[in-house]
C-alpha cells in the first residue's frame, strides 16, 4: 500500500503523458473511478509497458478489486506469464475469469485457452475463487455477470 501512495503521489504531481485510461477504454465499464485511481491506472500501465511488473502489478491490482475488467485482463495475462507475480495459471484464471464476466472479449479468447491447459482440479478452484469474489464484491449497483463456468 505504501507503493501505491507513492504512485499515486507520483501520478497527481507529475500526471501520465499518455491518457491510457481513456485509450484502452477503462471507463467504458460503467465502473466509476476518480481522478487519482484513473492516473493510478495511468501510470501502471506505463510501468507495465517499461516492464517493471511489481509495481504496476500492485496498480492493477487495487483497481481489478474495485472491478475493472480492463485490470483484471491485465492481471490475468500477468499471472499468465509471471510477470510481477509467480507464474500461476489459477490465479490467471481467476482474473480472467472476472473480466470475461464483465464483457472483456480478450479475456475470453485467453481463458478459454488457458482452460486446455489446466487440470480439472485448478479450474475447479479458480472458479470457486471467482464465485467467492462476486458473491463477496458485489455491490447493488454491480454490473458484471457471474464468473464463467
Amino acid at each position: 500500500m505504501a507503493k501505491m501512495k507513492l504512485i499515486s503521489k507520483h501520478a497527481n504531481d507529475e500526471g501520465s503523458a499518455n491518457d491510457w485510461f481513456e485509450t484502452l477504454g477503462v471507463g467504458d465499464s460503467g465502473i466509476e473511478f476518480d481522478q487519482a485511481e484513473r492516473e493510478i491506472f495511468n501510470y501502471s500501465f506505463e510501468l507495465y509497458s517499461q516492464e517493471s511488473y511489481n509495481d504496476a502489478y500492485e496498480g492493477f491490482h487495487d483497481l481489478a478489486q474495485k472491478g475493472s475488467p480492463v485490470c483484471q485482463y491485465f492481471l490475468g495475462v500477468m499471472c499468465l506469464r509471471g510477470y510481477g507475480a509467480l507464474q500461476d495459471f489459477v490465479m490467471s484464471h481467476f482474473w480472467f475469469n472476472l473480466a470475461a464476466s464483465r464483457g472483456h472479449k480478450k479475456a475470453r479468447v485467453h481463458l478459454d485457452k488457458l482452460t486446455q491447459a489446466m487440470s480439472v482440479k485448478q479450474i475447479s478452484e479458480a472458479q470457486r475463487m471467482a464465485r467467492e469474489w462476486v458473491r463477496t464484491s458485489r455491490t447493488d449497483n454491480d454490473a458484471a455477470g457471474e464468473p464463467f463456468a
